[in-house]
């Protein structure tokens, strides 16, 4: 029998009124409690963010904020045994977790303003098999999606579009945070044992091989990211 992990990488932002980024990902793993292998899933999440992976000629911290704390040892992985909570319900205390440093973002991030609720989604699906979009009150394949999002982003995961002039992801960046995202999807051996990257359906109360990563070519907006303060608030003179 494998055991669910439910893994959580947090990394804080600079200011404690913003938030930062939470991604949350489901593993499925051939190692057993007390999970004395898990070491080497954490350092293979940091590496997803920090190192350029297979194919990827830039890691997905180039792609980020400098709104986001890259203190040493600031952010967290958090891991939950969801073995017997596979839909949803409460989980309990954490089976295991470190802290690690997340990177610095590429140069043109600093230098270039973006909101931070500006963000990137990687959505991932299994295979459908026999699930249909629609059902009778019910979305069965969206148990078969699922998705992350990848910000608060800076201004290196962005361009115009050459015709229309609207803001696009280009191509390049795209690839590269793919590419750096697909290393999970295949075996992460540690110790002997394996932690798979899934798809986790609580309505389903299951897990599912990933068959295929996405990403739009446009930016998305996560309201929670954004500034909740109003800041320095600029008075002009009575025109009366």
């Amino acid at each position: 029998m494998t055991q669910k992990l439910k893994v959580v990488v947090h990394v804080p932002s600079l200011d404690p009124n913003l938030d930062g980024f939470t991604n949350n990902f489901a593993f499925e793993t051939s190692d057993t409690p007390p999970y004395s292998n898990i070491g080497g899933l954490f350092t293979k999440l940091e590496a997803i963010y920090n190192t350029s992976q297979t194919g990827a000629s830039n890691p997905v911290v180039h792609y980020l904020a400098p709104s986001l704390d890259n203190g040493t040892n600031h952010s967290t992985i958090t891991a939950y045994d969801i073995s017997t909570h596979l839909d949803g319900s409460p989980h309990g205390s954490p089976v295991a977790s470190t802290t690690w440093t997340c990177g610095s973002p590429g140069a043109a991030a600093s230098s270039t303003c973006v909101p931070e609720g500006c963000s990137a989604v990687v959505s991932f699906r299994a295979d459908y098999g026999t699930d249909v979009e629609f059902g009778t009150g019910s979305r069965p394949r969206a148990r078969d999606r699922n998705r992350i999002y990848v910000g608060p982003i800076g201004q290196p995961l962005l361009q115009y579009d050459s015709t229309t002039q609207r803001v696009e992801f280009s191509s390049t960046a795209i690839g590269n945070i793919l590419h750096n995202f697909n290393a999970l999807t295949a075996t992460t051996t540690s110790g002997g044992t394996t932690y798979d990257w899934r798809v986790w359906s609580r309505k389903a109360a299951d897990v599912k091989l990933i068959t295929e990563l996405w990403m739009d070519d446009r930016p998305d907006y996560q309201r929670r990211r954004t500034d909740p303060t109003p800041g320095s608030r600029i008075f002009m003179a009575s025109l009366s």
